[in-house]
């Protein structure tokens, strides 16, 4: 069984543009992705954690998800500069306006799948870390039972009184 890799994810998502950036030897693309996928397991984790400790592929697909986010960034700014020095020269070939708009509106996807995924998301890294997600906390301290051992079972009732 081949092991499905944050890294992988990613390539998966952006097949063409990696392509192209990964032959621009100006450009440390392979850096630049494995940077963006740790910010995404920082801002998950608060720590840049271990790829083989995350046991659920939700959790990866979304980090892929937000690295892609931030690579669509770079890879905008790049086509961007290219466009702008190729439409210099007399015999421009190349133009990525469209790549560019393509670019933006499957940022703009991304950001919105992201956001509503994101709180299921770290339900599962809060239970997956603690132990307990923020919905089973909840019912918990539905459930309290402070008052039972009090003298006065609502101690602002005196208050009230007064």
């Amino acid at each position: 069984m081949t092991a499905i890799t944050i890294a992988t994810l990613v390539t998966d998502k952006l097949p063409q543009t990696e392509y192209e950036l990964l032959a621009k030897t100006e450009i440390d693309w392979l850096n630049v992705k494995a940077r963006a996928i740790a910010m995404e397991k920082i801002a998950i984790y608060g720590v840049e954690q271990a790829e083989s400790s995350i046991s659920d592929q939700r959790i990866l697909n979304f980090i892929a998800d937000r690295a892609v986010i931030r690579l669509i960034d770079f890879a905008v700014d790049y086509y961007q500069r290219a466009t702008r020095l190729r439409d210099t020269k007399l015999d421009a070939t190349y133009q990525y306006y469209d790549l560019v708009e393509n670019l933006s509106e499957r940022r703009k996807e991304l950001v919105d799948q992201t956001a509503a995924e994101r709180p299921m998301i770290m339900d599962i890294v809060e239970d997956e870390v603690y132990g307990t997600s923020t919905k089973a906390k909840g019912a918990q301290i539905g459930i309290s039972t402070i008052t039972s051992g009090l003298a006065t079972p609502d101690p602002w009732a005196r208050a009230r009184v007064r």
